[in-house]
Formats: C-alpha cells, structure tokens, sequence
C-alpha cells in the first residue's frame, strides 16, 4: 500500500477475511509496535518499514475505557464532565482542536498610478521594501524594444496546503515562482512542481502553459509504497500489497 494511503483501507481488508473478528471489532483494536493504531491515519504518520506488522487486539469484555470522538457545535467541551455527562459511547473519539494562530505570510497588492497591480505574498516580518523592489522590477514597458508586457497572478502550492501568490510576466520561466516558493518555505523542496496532471518545467512560462490569472502550480511529494502484515489473535495473517 502506499504511505499516504489510510490504515483503514488495510484493517478493513483483514476483517473481511477474518470476519469473526468483524464482529468483535466494536471493542477491538489494531496495535502497532506498542501503540494503538488510529486507522484514520497512514503509514507515515506512524513511521512504518516494509514488512511491519499490525496486530488485532480483541476486547472480550466491555471495559471502564473508552475512546471517543466529541462534536459539540454548540460549544467547547468542558473538561470538568464526565463521558456519561454527554452521553458518550465505546469506539468514539475526543478529538483535539488547537487554536488557530495567525499565519507568518501576508499577501499583499501594490498598484501603480496607470491602473495596474501586482499582487506578492510575503513574511509578515519582511521590510515593505520588498515590495517595492517587486513592483519596480515589474515595470510593463521594461522591455528593450518598448514592448508592452503582459502579466499573470498564479498560486503556487506546497502540502501544507499553504498557498503563496506572485504576479509574473507571461513570459517569464516558471523556474521564478518555483524559486519564489522555495524562499519561502526553504525545508520543503522535495517533489515536484505540478499543472494540470503535468509536471511542470521551470524553462517554460505561463505562455506556454496557457495559464491564467488564479492558476494553481501544486508541489506533489513522491509516493513510496510499503508492504505491512496485519496479525489475528489466532495468528492469521493477512498480507496486502498494491
């Protein structure tokens, strides 16, 4: 399976050639080198190797422990109450939301007096200084024969989710907002640049992509595969490879 696909894909698997373990499952669970596997997760969450194995636990009697997952939209959980004060039941979560905190990077748009604007993101704490070196440098008439430039705004994403926007001529390489991207999460250069299915080469511009305005480039991390084994109480196993 690969790293990035969901454990449950593979628990699943094994309950369904060992279906009396199916119907223990409510009060079962799956162990991972010690550690309760949430199957919500993947691969590379728990830092799996090829050939680990995952290892069913039935629970032959109800017990005073519970997992829960928690769902008030009417309000925060108060941690005074108890499980029955929601009325909670076996095989639920609690699940731990943390405040979000503001975001490091801003996206700003400077416009000149002709009308036209540029629009960059940059680290809140960067001297606005950059900013205008970015709008100077995209000066439309820039070129030696006084050709007008035309410009387009493209966002550029890493898997973090985090979107950057930079304003780039049509002609530029794309190789700038792929640079762009780099200086500003500089950990996170492994991958490759996509467009539409493509991998993108940083030699051609947005002209030769066709792009407009609001085009996504997206950063795709290579996809590994490993082999895990999932083991039954009575030694059954059950080896899924894709």
């Amino acid at each position: 399976m690969r790293t990035t696909d969901k454990l449950r894909n593979l628990t699943d698997l094994y309950l369904d050639m060992h279906p009396a373990d199916r119907r223990g499952a409510v009060v079962g669970f799956f162990m991972h080198h010690g550690r309760r596997v949430r199957v919500g997760l993947t691969p590379a969450d728990y830092d799996m190797k090829d050939g680990d194995e995952i290892t069913f636990v039935p629970i032959s009697k109800r017990t005073v422990f519970v997992t829960l997952k928690i769902k008030d939209d009417d309000g925060q959980v108060e941690g005074e109450k108890s499980p029955s004060d929601y009325e909670m039941e076996d095989g639920g979560e609690i699940t731990f939301s943390p405040i979000s905190r503001k975001s490091v990077f801003v996206t700003l748009k400077i416009k000149g007096d002709d009308g036209y604007s540029y629009t960059r993101t940059m680290r809140r704490t960067d001297r606005l200084q950059v900013l205008i070196d970015f709008f100077i440098s995209m000066d439309p008439f820039s070129c030696k024969n006084g050709d007008f430039i035309m410009f387009v705004t493209l966002k550029i994403k890493g898997d973090d989710e985090c979107s950057f926007i930079r304003t780039l001529r049509r002609t530029d390489g794309l190789q700038v907002l792929i640079d762009f991207y780099n200086t500003m999460v500089p950990n996170d250069k492994n991958g490759v640049f996509m467009y539409n299915g493509k991998q993108v080469d940083g030699e051609k511009s947005p002209a030769d992509y066709m792009m407009e305005d609001g085009d996504h480039v997206i950063l795709c991390q290579p996809v590994k595969f490993l082999t895990i084994s999932v083991v039954g109480p009575s030694n059954f196993e059950h080896r899924n490879d894709k």
